[in-house]
């Protein structure tokens, strides 16, 4: 049946049309000031790269509601998905830049089994990182050519893109006096960094100093690339704990390399995680106070993915009750979700990036009508755990 739907031109989008209709955006020719930025990566070679190209279509949409004229460059790595970077071309919302080829999108089996020795150079060691990294790497010369830049990850959208172009303005003024990466702490908005689950109890899911990576504000130079030199302790010879294998997330490397206190100087406004309860009702809050909404959930529980669960309800392929069976109790595309407003606000900003692709929004709906999704796979995990007694209900993972 999806097969057969997926064939219908436009039908994804008319699905979505209810949602709230933004001004349209697109690249500036002419950027009142070429020597900041606002930075995205999409990164991938599996079909579910699309999700994220999806992601950066509505973060740029969203930035370029106050702020269209500073640049917005979206990095890709030369194994990026093809059809991938070609949608981000086409788009015309993001200037593309492709990284180096060892670069490429993270390996974490050749990591592993890579041996680091002293005849590596530079190039292989970075081969072996997390491509996130590259935000600092001097020889990235579209970055550090730059006075400053901020790092948005493709799975957040700007709720108040007035407070951004603020940020770029004040930090300009006072740059000297600031640490060179600036990062907001993980789940802010409760002090004891904990959520209220199903059951009314309490979950937490950070460490108490622990930054997230998915905004990044840098300031390129000597006191980033010298003083801090964070490629270079990454690889440390001689030191058993160093490399890529050691860390699971670039965020882990990050925060085991800097010095909290000085990072944490953005406000967490700056970068609200959308994440770890899909009940307590301060998620709702902080959204609508949030200048950054972060998505930062595993992949079945991405906005993209939510939004293909509401076409197929809406087009009766599926029902709500599939997504309460794996733990989704309030879909959030129903009004009674605690994420309802925030998924919306972020969908209108799709849906207008998706009016501007014209015959190329058909990539779009094949990937988000395929055939089987993670709704698929984690009903198929969900069974094989009930077989051996190891399932949780409303157990959900997040990605903080």
């Amino acid at each position: 049946m999806l097969s057969n739907l997926s064939k219908t031109a436009t039908l994804f989008v008319l699905l979505l049309c209810t949602t709230p209709c933004f001004p349209t955006a697109t690249v500036s020719n002419t950027a009142t000031n070429n020597t900041t930025a606002y930075v995205t990566i999409v990164s991938g070679t599996l079909s579910s790269t699309m999700g994220y190209v999806i992601g950066a279509l509505a973060l740029a949409e969203s930035i370029a509601l106050a702020d269209p004229d500073r640049r917005r460059l979206c990095l890709v790595t030369a194994n990026t998905l093809p059809a991938a970077r070609d949608l981000l071309k086409s788009s015309g919302l993001w200037e593309i830049v492709e990284l180096p080829p060892f670069y490429n999108s993270y390996n974490a089996v050749a990591a592993k089994e890579a041996e680091i020795t002293s005849a590596d150079t530079d190039v292989a060691r970075r081969s072996l990182t997390f491509t996130k990294l590259c935000l600092f790497d001097r020889h990235l010369r579209q970055l550090s050519d730059l006075f400053m830049f901020l790092f948005i990850d493709a799975d957040a959208f700007v709720r108040q893109p007035f407070e951004l172009k603020r940020v770029f303005d004040e930090r300009t003024s006072a740059s000297q006096n600031f640490y060179p990466i600036a990062a907001a702490r993980s789940i802010a908005f409760t002090p004891e960094r904990c959520v209220i689950d199903s059951n009314g109890a309490k979950r937490c899911f950070s460490e108490e100093r622990e930054f997230n990576t998915g905004v990044l504000f840098v300031v390129p130079g000597k006191a980033l690339y010298d003083e801090l030199g964070i490629l270079d302790n990454l690889y440390e010879l001689g030191d058993e704990r160093r490399g890529a294998h050691h860390w699971k997330t670039d965020q882990a490397a990050l925060n085991e390399l800097l010095n909290y206190t000085l990072v944490t100087t953005l406000d967490a406004k700056y970068n609200t995680l959308m994440c770890c309860s899909f009940y307590d009702t301060r998620i709702r809050d902080a959204a609508q106070m949030a200048y950054v909404a972060h998505f930062s959930l595993s992949a079945p529980f991405k906005p993209w993915e939510m939004m293909r669960y509401e076409a197929l309800v809406k087009l009766g392929v599926k029902t709500v009750l599939d997504y309460k069976r794996v733990g989704v109790t309030v879909p959030w595309f129903l009004e009674e979700s605690v994420l309802h407003a925030v998924y919306n606000e972020w969908k209108g900003h799709v849906v207008k990036a998706l009016n501007k692709l014209g015959k190329q929004v058909g990539v779009v709906e094949r990937y988000m009508l395929r055939e089987r999704d993670f709704l698929d796979w984690e009903i198929k995990k969900m069974d094989d755990d009930s077989r051996y007694g190891t399932h949780v209900p409303g157990d959900v993972h997040f990605h903080v």
